[in-house]
């Protein structure tokens, strides 16, 4: 893809203020987030060993994606801090969506049924609409260069576009992030009136159904997976 001169000029003002505000509001370190390493352990059993991932079956097609809760940790600490995200019913709810979806941090992409669908995923398996949405909000010159032609109309956007573009949001980091920017800015009232309560599954279980769109064929291991988090968060 060629870009005018325009766009070229614009693409790198932003880049330019991007890398100062970066300098100017360096991430605390994950020692200092609400989330210890003892409670992302209680939280998610699955992923509490440093060989976790090395314990991955024969057959598991994607072992690079794979990571344990001491990698985890740092990126899920660093979303908290950039999206102000406080209350312990908002970061149980979204934990829990991501632990379910990647089976305890084993997979940023969506691989089933094979072959997965393309530009769905990072660590909640977001679908390819809103990791557009995300994608485009974080990188709008990557963007621009990832989708092509078809920037100004996402839905029509080919497997290899939609490729290109998940390909920009699935390091830790953002991968991690995605869920806590699909709170703030995609779901409404739940964020903004403060819907999820503490310790009330009831809440949760409106948020997967209205927010996610999520049905009850597997919604009762969803709530197990609510619990384990609930009983492993707190402060």
């Amino acid at each position: 893809m060629v870009f005018t001169n325009a766009k070229l000029f614009l693409c790198t003002a932003f880049l330019v203020q991007s890398l100062t505000c970066h300098v100017a509001l360096a991430a605390p370190a994950a020692t200092d987030g609400l989330i210890t390493l003892d409670m992302l352990n209680a939280a998610v059993p699955g992923a509490n060993s440093t060989d976790s991932c090395k314990k991955l079956p024969a057959e598991d097609k994607w072992p690079e994606e794979c990571v344990d809760n001491t990698v985890a940790l740092v990126s899920i600490n660093k979303a908290l801090a950039k999206y102000n995200i406080t209350r312990r019913a908002d970061i149980i709810a979204i934990l829990s969506w991501m632990v379910f979806e990647t089976a305890s941090w084993k997979y940023y992409r969506n691989h089933f049924p094979e072959p997965g669908k393309p530009g769905q995923g990072t660590r909640t398996m977001m679908s390819w609409d809103f990791v557009s949405k995300y994608a485009k909000s974080l990188y709008p010159c990557k963007y621009g260069i990832a989708i092509g032609d078809n920037a100004a109309n996402a839905s029509v956007a080919t497997d290899a576009q939609k490729t290109n573009v998940l390909d920009l949001v699935t390091n830790n980091d953002d991968a991690f992030a995605a869920g806590f920017w699909f709170l703030v800015n995609q779901s409404g009232s739940y964020y903004i009136d403060e819907t999820l309560k503490d310790g009330d599954n009831s809440t949760f279980i409106e948020f997967n159904k209205e927010i996610l769109y999520v049905g009850d064929a597997d919604m009762d291991e969803r709530v197990a997976v609510w619990d384990t988090v609930k009983e492993g968060i707190k402060f």
